[in-house]
């Protein structure tokens, strides 16, 4: 891949599945990136320098060459990288195709109308079928087989993972998402468990002991011990950054209900931080900017009602 910049040394890549790549790049802005290719991959590759990224599509035996070049973009008076993708080779249709259509179009859009209109899980699911169906047949004309297929499983997974961010558009009380949710296969897939304990965790347990009882559950709702384990993992993790009030008694359900196995060091250490932190003491000092543009520092404002605004990274 050619790679249009000569000031890179070196680029951190992350893969869809997180993993990190080191690339050395050549003095002409050139790279060589070996991919496993055994089982037709869309990778979403991110580069540190610029900030940027595109989609790649490979599958065994596939050939090409691509150039890759960086340009500021505005959008919402927002700037950022863009990567255009110069691609040659197997499967051009496919990799051109990527990098403007995207299932996660299809959910957003799903989620933004259905916000603040009250919808019925019906609805919520018909529009959201709707949305992927209309992302799927853009890739109904592309050449490859291989692509197409994967593709069609990948994106009927992930429509059965949004399905459960129905409550979170919608405060209804619905009976077909609580059959929807019981029915789903939770115990094959890592993330419809972790979806299922959070359903579980909010809508089946009441607030007040919820953030205890649930590890002591957890090992009732999936036939798969490794997915027990994984999900207690993730959950703690989940309401320790709650910072709930009675934290060490959920930390000590978390502990006795995994008491037969070591617990994960970047459980401890999370639990660790959070500790650290401390619920009621004073926020540490740190330095933002007002929406004037104007830099101030926390402590600037104290004894002032304070409003920030957190944006996501991406």
């Amino acid at each position: 891949s050619d790679v249009c910049s000569s000031d890179l040394s070196m680029m951190d890549v992350v893969t869809m599945d997180g993993e990190f790549v080191d690339l050395e790049v050549a003095s002409d802005g050139s790279f060589t990136w070996d991919i496993d290719a055994s089982e037709p991959h869309i990778y979403f590759v991110v580069f540190s320098q610029p900030e940027s990224g595109f989609k790649l599509y490979v599958e065994k035996g596939m050939k090409g060459t691509m150039k890759l070049a960086f340009a500021p973009e505005t959008a919402m008076n927002v700037t950022r990288m863009v990567c255009k993708v110069d691609y040659e080779g197997d499967n051009k249709d496919v990799m051109d195709l990527l990098q403007t259509a995207s299932y996660y179009d299809a959910q957003n859009n799903t989620i933004m109308a259905a916000m603040g209109h009250e919808w019925s899980f019906e609805q919520y699911r018909n529009t959201l079928h709707h949305s992927v169906d209309s992302v799927l047949h853009l890739f109904d004309a592309v050449g490859s087989t291989t692509f197409r297929n994967m593709v069609k499983n990948l994106y009927e997974l992930r429509e059965q993972e949004s399905l459960f961010w129905f409550t979170s558009v919608s405060n209804v009380k619905d009976a077909d998402f609580d059959a929807f949710a019981n029915e789903a296969d939770r115990n094959n897939n890592e993330n419809i468990a972790l979806l299922y304990a959070m359903y579980y965790y909010e809508n089946q347990l009441s607030p007040e002991v919820r953030d205890v009882e649930i590890f002591s559950q957890l090992p009732t709702l999936y036939e798969n011990p490794l997915l027990v384990e994984k999900t207690s993992d993730m959950m703690i993790k989940n309401i320790l950054q709650q910072m709930p009030e009675n934290i060490e008694d959920v930390y000590a359900a978390y502990l006795r209900a995994n008491s037969s196995r070591e617990i994960p060091s970047d459980v401890d250490e999370y639990y660790k931080s959070v500790m650290a932190i401390g619920i009621g003491r004073p926020a540490k000092d740190f330095d933002m900017y007002d929406a004037s543009g104007k830099r101030v520092m926390l402590s600037d404002l104290k004894g002032k009602v304070i409003y920030i605004d957190v944006w996501a990274t991406w």
